[in-house]
């Protein structure tokens, strides 16, 4: 499809290219998000993340720059979004969900804290 947009402007034919796959600030759900802690209550004290959905994680290593595989203590979950996660990476082992404005301030609670090794945030 690009490349038939760059042929018929070469031509000087106008035309105008639509793709429904680009994401753009007018189709993006700012409420399908999720935030992790590595320390519990939600305190900022270590790090945190931001994770938008939707978005499937197989591993956490390097997710915005940090190895949250087994790190995350305490998490919130978005208005419009659900959270699966799962103890091991690849989505297996004992699996978790989480529903919308759900603030879990100790995984340990859930047998969870330190213990999350893959997920998945769905937008609603």
């Amino acid at each position: 499809m690009l490349l038939f947009a760059i042929a018929t402007l070469a031509l000087g034919t106008a035309c105008v290219v639509h793709r429904q796959d680009v994401v753009s600030p007018s189709n993006v759900d700012n409420n399908c998000w999720v935030k992790v802690y590595d320390s519990d209550n939600f305190r900022d004290t270590g790090s945190s993340a931001t994770l938008r959905g939707p978005m499937d994680l197989a591993t956490l290593q390097n997710v915005e720059g940090k190895d949250w595989n087994d790190a995350i203590e305490s998490l919130e979950v978005g208005p419009n979004a659900e959270l699966q996660v799962w103890k091991s990476p690849n989505y297996s082992g004992t699996e978790l969900t989480f529903q919308p404005n759900q603030r879990i301030q100790n995984l340990a609670k859930v047998n969870f804290a330190d213990e999350i090794g893959s997920m998945k945030v769905a937008c609603k």
